[in-house]
């Protein structure tokens, strides 16, 4: 089957009427002396009966010179020969972007292997014929489509070319079940993917191959040195204020031994460095750990900001190679503890501020009564609000997601009864808190206390259901309350009338208590996330409220979301800033970091048997069509040859 690749060319076909226009107008006027005019008529009569093929036959090479106008018109076309059985193929071209792919494609080249594999890429679209077509998909953390079944080569390389290597650990086998799901025939299609072979097989990589429709085209060397960070944490440490302990393991790939400098930064500053020695095959069983005390106690900086940014980075000093620079940095947000903010209503509570001032930076405030505008007032909602023997409001005047410490009194709509007082109750029970149970409160003094009843004894526990804390056998002494987003803890023991803000347990309860009521205001954010992975960005206002997220790379990206935004360009490592464009505007952070020993082994380990060969074999054109114009331009030129000899002739040259 012939198919014109350039169908708009077949205009220079209007040359053949011209060239015979300018034949017929040529000069051929010529005196001839006769003695008679008759024969000469009848002549012209016999010759306009069959002038056409008069013409042919006077003069052949006008016969050639229009067949050499045509010849060239349709080679102008591109005219090609297709044969059935290729024309119309569907073909999927995966390309890996996972992070090894940032390594060099050999022994001291330029080249990495995402380079070499867009190269191969665009050799496989050059080799299309004009009736396949090809999608381009890319295989990290997750698979995602490039395009869809495309004819125009053009639009296919600018798409293969703006490709990069991301920073993501590489799951080949969901990109692959996806490319043999979106083959529209199975029996007839093809999927080609460009990959370094660096990871394991599993079972959907296996069924993929065991299909037969599968190509593929490995670059890079089969093996590869390389040092890494393979796993990084960090948290508070107990017991220190300013006190961070890093946790970080390093990984040795290959045959060499290194030494590397391990260095962590606090907010781009220097602040630890150890020499690490890293044994070659760490990397893919225990790696070296290094346990770390990041000390930022004296940083005079540190008290007026949320939160910190932690970088460790290694450095080759000596020995082998570094394959891959992509995991040789970890990064990890640290959300500084903020000051407790606390109102409190009543008269002063030394024994209940004291408390609050060891387990936390508290800024209290303290007011003689409440009054309702403390809600309206526009300043920023407290941390908590204590009601120190003051009566509150009833509980649905409070603000949404309020955290309330009642002590000795009670508010409206608490599901309880006040049924009056008792006098020198006898504490019997309390609840199984780790921080409660060692401790005997049996010995606690209570002069007076209000007698508690449950209004419901049988409610089970959740949101709107009440949990006893400490209680006598004639009523409660302490219970936690929830409902619609507030949380409400009642002490019905006064610290400065009983023998309980003398003892152990008190501060230990405050703690408990303390650290319940405020775990509702948000989830604690992890240090950092893997590369490829979503996030789930919180506490960016109301419906509707724009969103500015910059990466690494200093790109910025602007959002319409609800209160809760879902980001999943996170393919590159390093730190993300997100703010809302409604006030407070305030800058929060995010880390990306890959850490992932799978990755860090560069070595090729998945090298199926299928077509197997060499790389630049494999990487060859695909037969598709073949081109028809270079014949009829030789035919073209050997007729145009033989006009010239028949004119020659003619001339009698």
């Amino acid at each position: 089957m012939i198919e014109l690749g350039s169908p708009w060319a077949l205009w220079a076909l209007i040359s053949v009427p011209l060239i015979c226009l300018l034949y017929w107008m040529r000069p051929r006027r010529q005196v001839v002396t006769v003695s008679s005019l008759e024969l000469w008529r009848a002549a012209v009569r016999e010759r306009s009966r069959s002038f056409g093929l008069n013409l042919f036959a006077s003069d052949p090479s006008l016969l050639f010179v229009l067949a050499a106008a045509v010849l060239l018109s349709l080679a102008l076309g591109d005219p090609r020969w297709s044969s059935v059985r290729q024309a119309g193929r569907d073909r999927v071209l995966i390309v890996d972007t996972s992070a090894s792919m940032q390594a060099r494609a050999g022994s001291g080249g330029s080249q990495t292997r995402m380079e070499r594999a867009r190269v191969l890429a665009l050799g496989v679209i050059d080799g299309l014929g004009p009736l396949d077509r090809a999608l381009v998909m890319t295989s990290g953390r997750q698979a995602r489509l490039r395009s869809g079944f495309e004819r125009d080569p053009v639009r296919l390389k600018r798409i293969v070319a703006g490709l990069r290597a991301s920073d993501e650990p590489g799951r080949p086998g969901r990109a692959l079940a996806l490319a043999l799901s979106v083959l529209p025939d199975p029996a007839g299609g093809e999927i080609l993917f460009l990959t370094d072979g660096a990871f394991d097989s599993t079972p959907e990589i296996t069924r993929v191959v065991d299909s037969g429709r599968l190509r593929p085209i490995l670059v890079g060397r089969p093996d590869e040195e390389n040092v890494a960070i393979t796993a990084f944490d960090l948290r508070p440490q107990p017991g220190l204020e300013g006190h961070y302990q890093v946790f970080a393991e390093l990984g040795g790939f290959g045959r060499s031994s290194r030494q590397v400098a391990f260095d962590l930064a606090w907010n781009g500053e220097a602040r630890r460095r150890r020499i690490v020695r890293v044994p070659p095959g760490t990397g893919t069983g225990h790696g070296v750990s290094v346990p770390v005390v990041l000390d930022l106690s004296a940083l005079p900086s540190r008290a007026s900001l949320e939160e910190g940014l932690v970088t460790a980075s290694i450095s080759v000093t000596s020995g082998g190679a570094d394959g891959l620079a992509g995991d040789d940095r970890a990064y990890a947000v640290v959300a500084l503890p903020a000051p407790l903010r606390v109102i409190q209503f009543g008269e002063p509570a030394p024994f209940l501020e004291s408390a609050l001032h060891v387990i936390s930076d508290t800024h209290l405030v303290r007011r003689d009564q409440f009054r309702s505008e403390a809600f309206t007032s526009g300043t920023m909602a407290p941390d908590l609000y204590v009601f120190n023997r003051v009566p509150p409001p009833p509980l649905a005047e409070f603000p949404e997601r309020a955290r309330v410490l009642l002590v000795d009194v009670l508010a409206a709509g608490l599901p309880v009864r006040d049924r009056g007082w008792v006098e020198h109750p006898v504490v019997t029970g309390e609840s199984d808190a780790p921080s409660l149970s060692p401790l005997d409160l049996s010995g606690v003094a209570i002069p007076r206390a209000r007698r508690v009843e449950r209004a419901d004894p049988g409610a089970s526990a959740g949101d709107g259901a009440l949990a006893p804390r400490i209680w006598s056998g004639t009523t409660l002494l302490a219970f936690r309350y929830a409902s619609q987003g507030r949380r409400f803890v009642y002490l019905g023991i006064d610290p400065q009338r009983s023998s309980f803000s003398r003892l152990a347990a008190f501060p230990l309860f405050v703690e408990k208590e303390l650290r319940w009521l405020r775990s509702g205001q948000g989830e604690e954010p992890p240090s950092w996330i893997p590369a490829g992975q979503p996030v789930a960005l919180t506490g960016l206002g109301s419906d509707g409220t724009p969103v500015r997220i910059s990466g690494p790379a200093g790109d910025r990206v602007r959002l319409v979301r609800a209160g809760r935004v879902y980001f999943e360009e996170t393919g590159r490592s390093g730190f993300y800033a997100y703010r809302s464009e409604r006030p407070p505007a305030r800058v929060r952070h995010f880390a990306v970091t890959l850490a992932d020993r799978e990755e860090s082994d560069l070595a090729r380990r998945w090298s199926p048997e299928i077509r197997a060969g060499e790389e630049g074999r494999r990487a060859a054109p695909l037969p598709g069509s073949y081109p028809l114009w270079p014949i009829l331009l030789v035919v073209a030129l050997v007729l145009l040859g033989i006009e010239a000899v028949i004119r020659r002739r003619q001339l009698g040259v």
